[in-house]
């Protein structure tokens, strides 16, 4: 049961089994927080079983709340009943606001308790502190300024014959709760950082291979450049000889039209001195020299042509 208003606490008045009832003397009843700005968180049964996850969450927003740390301490206590699990905190409103907004979150109240003030006599039993604890159900809690000193359930009115045994046992179960939630958390801190490095890990290695694609597009290029450089090189070289050939050609056509002048010349000096007779024959002599050139020429180039057609 949650305690929103004074009149949904129990009365403080009531009569524990077993106990003498208190004093009859006027009585004030107070609610009064536990600390101010203390609140209970009620978390759903059906979310994340590891509490310190949401812990964490908790932690995190509270320090990042700029109000005055010393009057709202944030976490202070977890809370573990069967299936159910809470904590208790002080925070300011902003906090407060986020937390009740969050998937997790089934209630987030103020944590209050309340007190009697009686008159005390030798058998009286003190002042009578309720605290209500919707995990683990009513408190009360008799001060030791009375005749008694016992302790007892509040719900049904039922005496607790062993309730330091109680504490103890709850004492123990809370650290170890924190020490499994600690392990936990350790245990994925050193996941997130095996996570990281692997990350890491996987950027250095994308980082290596792209820069190996890299120096290997660098080195095509290159290649490409040369082969490139070594081409205009031989059609450098090729466009050289072919240019010297013709040269060498236009030199030997030259050569040869001069030497042809030259015997033209010749021949028209000795046709001054010659007679007709000895004319034909330089004629026959001139036509039968071509045709043993012609065939010359033929006879030279006949393998070439042989091997072609084969």
């Amino acid at each position: 049961m949650y305690l929103k208003y004074p009149t949904d606490l129990p009365s403080a008045t009531a009569t524990v089994q077993g106990l003498p009832p208190p004093s009859t003397a006027p009585t004030v009843e107070k609610v009064v927080p536990l600390h101010p700005g203390e609140f209970l968180i009620k978390l759903k049964e059906d979310v994340d079983p590891d509490i310190w996850r949401h812990v964490k969450w908790d932690e995190d927003i509270h320090g990042k709340s700029s109000d005055d740390k010393g009057i709202y301490t944030g976490l202070e206590e977890v809370l573990k009943y069967l299936e159910k699990e809470g904590y208790i905190g002080s925070y300011d409103d902003d906090v407060l606001d986020q937390m009740k907004q969050h998937p997790d979150t089934e209630s987030a109240e103020d944590y209050l308790y309340t007190w009697n003030d009686t008159v005390l006599g030798k058998n009286e039993l003190g002042e009578t502190i309720v605290k209500d604890v919707p995990l683990f159900g009513n408190e009360k809690v008799y001060q030791e300024k009375g005749g008694h000193k016992e302790k007892g359930k509040g719900k049904g009115g039922e005496e607790s014959k062993d309730e330091g045994g109680k504490k103890e046992k709850l004492k123990k179960q809370k650290e170890k709760e924190t020490q499994e939630g600690q392990g936990k958390e350790q245990e994925h801190q050193k996941q997130e950082k095996y996570q990281d490095d692997q990350i890491e890990k996987e950027k250095e290695e994308k980082k290596d291979e792209q820069e190996e694609e890299k120096e290997e597009e660098e080195e095509e290029e290159e290649e490409e450049e040369e082969e490139e450089e070594e081409e205009e090189e031989e059609e450098e070289e090729e466009e050289e000889e072919e240019q010297k050939k013709k040269e060498e050609e236009k030199e030997e056509e030259d050569r040869r039209a001069a030497a042809k002048k030259e015997q033209k010349e010749e021949e028209a000096i000795e046709d001054m001195f010659m007679s007709d007779a000895e004319k034909k024959a330089r004629e026959r002599h001139r036509i039968k020299e071509e045709e043993w050139i012609e065939w010359y020429h033929w006879l030279a180039v006949l393998p070439l042509f042989t091997c072609v057609v084969s």
